[in-house]
């Protein structure tokens, strides 16, 4: 799986933010996944489903991590609309800081998920050409060469 080029490292850490913050993914700071015993932090917040501690089954967490692999793929129209609304409802509150927040993160999908469209749809090599009138006329060409006649 490769995401990029990603030339925002602000907006890459603002989509990571949006995700965790939307997501109940695991946010254990142990590189693998152990089965913990010792309760989780997360999981009493309600930010997270407790893989860890074994109370959700891989394949019920597999769902969210599916969601969010299609949300960056490009797939993102559910989260934009979601984030809309957020953001209204919070502009209706009076919740300014919200506002930031969630516009925050709308910017930073946005930043993130259209580098992916521009990689996807040029996978392919292209030729272009850009030819610039010189006295109102367009050169002439032979072989790799561009020239005027005078």
């Amino acid at each position: 799986m490769y995401f990029g080029p990603l030339t925002s490292l602000r907006r890459v850490e603002t989509v990571l933010d949006y995700l965790k913050d939307f997501y109940p993914i695991r946010k254990c700071s142990t590189p693998r996944l152990v089965k913990r015993t010792d309760g989780c932090l997360f999981l009493q917040l309600g930010t997270c489903l407790g893989v860890c501690s074994g109370r959700v089954s891989p394949d019920e967490y597999k769902v969210y991590i599916e969601e969010i692999w299609q949300l960056l793929n490009g797939n993102d129209r559910i989260a934009v609309h979601e984030l809309s609304g957020k953001i209204n409802t919070a502009i209706e509150n009076f919740n300014f800081e919200k506002v930031a927040q969630y516009s925050g993160y709308l910017l930073g999908l946005r930043h993130v998920i259209g580098k992916q469209r521009l990689v996807r749809s040029s996978s392919k090599n292209r030729n272009v050409l850009a030819v610039e009138l010189i006295n109102n006329e367009l050169p002439k060409s032979k072989g790799t060469r561009f020239f005027i006649e005078k």
